[in-house]
């Protein structure tokens, strides 16, 4: 069987390349200034960044269906 220590050093790492990649994307994605059209919509997102505003091409943005219904 597997080291307990050594199953969550395992875990750790994942998590942390994870989180470098994801955070990786978000970088070039706010780098996309020629974005015209972002769908957001039926998510559960209830706000924005600030840096939405780099999307300085942007015409549509459609965040509809999201945040919380009652």
């Amino acid at each position: 069987m597997f080291d307990s220590c050594v199953v969550h050093d395992y875990v750790y790492c994942i998590l942390v390349i994870i989180c470098t990649i994801f955070f990786a994307f978000l970088q070039a994605f706010y780098q996309l200034q020629q974005l015209r059209k972002l769908t957001l919509s039926n998510n559960q997102i209830s706000r924005l960044s600030h840096d939405v505003g780099n999307f300085i091409e942007l015409q549509e943005l459609d965040i509809s269906h999201n945040g919380r219904e009652s």
